[in-house]
């Protein structure tokens, strides 16, 4: 339960409250489960504050500082956190649906489970954070930089991925279907047992990733660069890769049927054992 001394200043806005959290820097921030909805809160300083379960649904927190804040099953739908300072903040269980997180640091951020659904993500740093089993579906991430980030089991179908930067993240069992993914680095990134079906990877560069029982059927993969990348008994049926580059690539028992393959670099390949385009099993 939140402080009522506490809460009943920050209800004053950000200003009163930032003088007095300057007056007393020791003291322990407590407003979980406070309800705040609609509050004007911009540039607010709740760095180490605990806010678990608090209510901020529709509030303005753009340039809020939250650095090491712990936000856990809290509430901000539809919420605008534009350029906040969020790095190690907790929001796991978090409900972040439509909020606006343009710009914002969640730099080694815990969104664990979070609901990100819909939410405005771009141009984010969201690098080593950790977003297992997160909810990203129909979210827009353009240029944001999530390498080293750890998405396993994530859910980023129809999210806006382009021009972002995966490099190093972990997306193992990831579903990516039918999102948008192009121009994205995706440089020695983990992605076993990813679906990205229908997904449009075009120009993307996945060099050196870890795409093992991948599933790419359907996909648009037109000027990929997969090189030396691993797609061991990937599924790529109906896949447009013309002008792709797979040189150095391993496709050993992955499934080429009816793929595209005009203009395709596979020099050094190893196709051993891959089912053709025509059908044919690769010696």
């Amino acid at each position: 339960m939140a402080d009522i001394a506490q809460l009943d200043i920050v209800q004053k806005g950000s200003a009163q409250w930032n003088n007095w959290r300057k007056l007393h820097t020791v003291a322990l921030i407590n407003l979980s489960g406070a309800d705040l909805t609609r509050a004007f809160l911009d540039g607010v300083d709740f760095s180490r504050a605990n806010l678990s379960s608090a209510i901020l649904n529709w509030a303005v927190l753009n340039k809020a500082i939250l650095v090491g804040a712990n936000l856990n099953s809290a509430q901000l739908n539809g919420a605008n956190l534009s350029e906040a300072i969020a790095s190690g903040c907790n929001f796991t269980n978090a409900n972040l649906s439509t909020a606006i997180l343009s710009g914002i640091n969640l730099r080694g951020a815990i969104l664990k489970e979070a609901n990100l659904g819909f939410a405005y993500v771009s141009t984010a740093d969201l690098s080593g954070a950790n977003l297992i089993s997160a909810n990203l579906r129909g979210a827009s991430l353009y240029k944001s930089n999530l390498s080293l980030a750890n998405l396993v089991n994530s859910t980023l179908a129809e999210t806006d991925l382009t021009n972002a930067n995966f490099s190093e993240a972990n997306l193992d069992s990831a579903n990516i279907s039918e999102a948008d993914l192009g121009n994205a680095n995706f440089r020695w990134a983990t992605l076993r047992d990813v679906n990205l079906r229908g997904a449009n990877l075009s120009g993307a560069n996945f060099t050196l990733a870890n795409l093992v029982g991948a599933n790419l059927s359907q996909a648009i993969l037109h000027g990929i660069n997969l090189s030396n990348c691993n797609l061991t008994n990937a599924k790529l049926t109906g896949a447009d890769l013309s002008n792709a580059n797979l040189s150095g690539a391993i496709l050993a028992g992955a499934n080429l049927t009816a793929v595209n393959l005009a203009g395709v670099d596979i020099n050094n390949a190893d196709l051993t054992g891959a089912v053709m385009p025509d059908g044919s099993i690769h010696p």
